[in-house]
């Protein structure tokens, strides 16, 4: 045939195995044999792509085959084990108690059997059973409050990330602008060194202000001391009541000791009120989350309607052998319902599982490099 029409040997299309990101959750299985879940496992949430092999693992084809393999062990339903057990248990109390105690049983030989109590007068009265129509037409309704649940949080998650992310861009602009007018001399040199300093410090104060202390406190001093700030700059920035602000001045103050004319000066000092206003915005996200009384609704609108609904589906799952597959079928609802659930809570605070660390390495980055911009930059005339 012509080589046009000739077969291409087929490619393999899973990509090849590659070593797990550090701090990852993948990373942490592997070195403590175990999966970490609820509170302790945000920190291995923070999940940052940094190739293009990352992004071809995550389209894996065969993601849906590994998904659902580990369902029953991941870090939702290892979280949620507690509530999962009690709706579990409640479609299991059901099979008992309509089948083998006020109701009929089937032996292992397909004969019927009468229940223990199925002789009693008011047996039929005491059956655990409701009608399927009231979960029919409320489902649109528990629907669309887990819908807005998870919407809602997702945006606080999404408009954290917007935030920190213009933290640092603002941050490279104040690196980017003082490189290029900062002269080549001496005091050139120093004012952006120290500019370039006090940035990181700031957005690791940002880190910080956004993290549990029992987590970051004893890494952020120590962080801030290997930056070559000195004692007492150290001292009063850690006994500071807003840290982010404190370093918020100290930025200023670096951009106001830089030898450029005033004009320029001026135009830095607008990322710095843009930096101010995202850090703020950050601040607003961690202290107020979504109402309570919305999340307390939700949560008791989605418990009820869990527990009750296996006395709802008993009759539904008559083709199985005494009802048995109403059990299984209790747990899998509850853990994908209150799976929803779980996500919201988990997405509501942004900050413990956005990568603040990689965002710190990148104003790091800038700032290191910001002495090497300097160095070659042609475009500055020696004063």
């Amino acid at each position: 045939p012509h080589p046009r029409w000739r077969r291409r040997p087929k490619k393999n299309s899973s990509p090849s195995p590659s070593p797990p990101r550090p701090n990852s959750m993948d990373a942490v299985r592997l070195e403590t044999g175990r999966v970490p879940y609820g509170e302790e496992s945000r920190r291995y949430r923070r999940t940052v792509f940094r190739s293009a092999d990352d992004w071809r693992m995550h389209r894996d084809p065969d993601r849906l085959q590994k998904n659902l393999s580990n369902t029953l062990v991941s870090g939702v339903a290892r979280s949620l084990t507690k509530n999962i057990s009690i709706i579990t248990s409640v479609g299991a109390l059901v099979v008992a108690w309509n089948s083998f105690l006020f109701g009929s049983y089937a032996g292992f030989d397909g004969a019927s059997h009468p229940g223990i109590f199925s002789s009693w007068v008011l047996s039929r009265y005491l059956l655990l059973e409701l009608p399927p129509i009231p979960f029919t037409v409320s489902s649109p309704v528990l629907g669309l409050l887990l819908v807005f649940r998870t919407n809602s949080s997702y945006q606080r998650w999404f408009e954290g990330r917007n935030q920190v992310t213009k933290v640092v861009s603002n941050l490279q602009n104040i690196l980017r602008m003082s490189t290029v007018w900062c002269p080549q001399t001496t005091e050139g040199r120093q004012s952006l060194e120290e500019l370039g300093v006090s940035c990181w410090i700031l957005m690791r104060s940002v880190q910080n202000s956004l993290r549990d202390p029992d987590e970051d406190e004893a890494d952020y001093a120590s962080a801030l001391t290997t930056r070559r700030t000195s004692p007492n700059a150290l001292e009063s920035i850690l006994k500071s009541r807003d840290r982010s602000l404190w370093a918020l001045n100290d930025v200023s103050a670096a951009i106001d000791r830089l030898p450029i004319e005033e004009a320029r000066r001026r135009e830095i000092d607008k990322s710095a009120v843009a930096i101010a206003d995202s850090v703020e915005k950050c601040k607003s996200i961690y202290r107020s989350p979504v109402p309570l009384v919305y999340t307390r609704h939700t949560d008791r609108f989605l418990a009820m309607w869990l527990l009750l609904l296996p006395l709802a589906l008993y009759n539904e799952f008559d083709v199985s052998w005494n009802h048995i597959t109403l059990i299984p079928a209790s747990l899998l609802i509850g853990l994908f319902l209150l799976g929803v659930d779980e996500l919201a809570i988990q997405l509501e605070e942004p900050f413990s599982i956005l990568p603040l660390e990689n965002s710190c390495d990148i104003v790091k980055e800038s700032a290191d490099n910001a002495m090497e911009w300097h160095a070659v930059n042609v475009g500055t005339k020696n004063v």
